[in-house]
């Protein structure tokens, strides 16, 4: 794609916040693969989230050899907090974020540019997950096309294609601003905020090209055991989308989405070897599952195995149990 530049003396197209907390291992990388963009109307807050590693000096290392890039620095808060951070220094009209340990594709904000440049005030791209080494080459994907409302929130909670992750979009200012961000929850975070956003745009500018590498470490959350309370925010997020979706085209598809989310988060619980402390939690769900099962057994946004599981989970007692046992994650409980 054609190399474009900043105009002097305007602001950039895209502020690009990226959160940083103990991330030197892999943020010379990171950072190189944002340096080696395409499009060049940007800049990048780097939000040093309290870091206790060598990330600060390798922070200052990439703001003192690019001139696009700013080191904010603040207490440990989270990513979230960080984000704020980054959204109040920038200049730019339209956000991006990435994760300090992941990879940008080189045409990755070209493409998020061109749904901009379009008049659109949501985009996002494709992405595609890693564990060592990053994908060499963006495999081919359909055209980029236009989600109409509410179908964009329906993607966004049914659709992996779409993502739950704020990291492979691009929103406005206007979004931005207009949107109240969730507090109180430290998982799935991204989620709820991207329910808002999503429902203050009319609809989303989607390329499915796969141009935002997602790194997948140990400890990250994807892949370490999760404590109770972490699966509490997963519930907490997904009946705080049904909440906000009462009375809007999207309740039933959120519906279907809550009753999804509580299923896998009694499995989830299920698997773990030591279950004494997600019980309470578990009988919570249950108790929802089995309240809510005829209603989501007629749900066309509920998919079929997720039907099979939710008749598993309300009559197949030992034997389902048995089953999530099997399913247990390696090194987990």
């Amino acid at each position: 794609m054609r190399m474009e530049s900043a105009v002097a003396g305007q602001p950039p197209l895209i502020s690009l916040v990226v959160p940083v907390y103990n991330a030197g291992a892999w943020l010379d990388e990171a950072m190189a693969s944002v340096r080696r963009q395409s499009f060049e109307a940007f800049e990048v807050l780097l939000v040093d989230d309290g870091s206790t590693d060598d990330s600060a000096q390798k922070c200052s290392r990439v703001c003192a050899e690019d001139a696009r890039f700013r080191l904010l620095r603040q207490k440990n808060a989270g990513p979230a907090a960080a984000r704020l951070t980054g959204i109040r220094a920038a200049s730019g009209q339209y956000f991006s974020f990435m994760d300090a340990d992941d990879r940008l594709a080189p045409e990755h904000l070209a493409r998020l540019a061109a749904g901009a440049k379009a008049g659109h005030a949501l985009c996002c791209t494709g992405w595609q997950s890693f564990a060592d080494r990053p994908p060499e080459a963006v495999p081919k994907a359909e055209a980029p096309g236009w989600l109409a409302g509410p179908n964009h929130l329906n993607r966004l909670l049914h659709d992996q294609a779409i993502g739950w992750g704020l990291w492979n979009k691009l929103y406005s200012r206007r979004l931005i601003e207009a949107v109240k961000w969730p507090v109180g929850v430290r998982h799935n975070e991204d989620l709820w905020a991207n329910w808002r956003l999503f429902a203050a745009a009319d609809g989303l500018y989607f390329d499915p090209a796969p141009t935002y590498c997602y790194r997948l470490t140990e400890g990250s959350a994807s892949r370490r055991t999760p404590t109770p309370e972490d699966l509490q925010d997963h519930w907490t997020v997904a009946q705080a989308i049904l909440n906000e979706a009462e009375g809007t085209p999207s309740e039933e598809s959120a519906r279907a989405f809550h009753y999804e989310k509580m299923l896998y988060l009694y499995s989830m619980a299920l698997r773990q070897k030591d279950m004494a402390p997600y019980r309470p939690l578990m009988k919570e769900l249950a108790g929802h599952i089995r309240a809510e099962f005829g209603p989501a057994m007629g749900s066309p946004y509920l998919p079929r195995p997720m039907k099979a599981a939710a008749v598993l989970t309300r009559f197949g007692g030992p034997v389902y149990r048995a089953l999530c046992r099997m399913l247990l994650p390696k090194g987990s409980g």
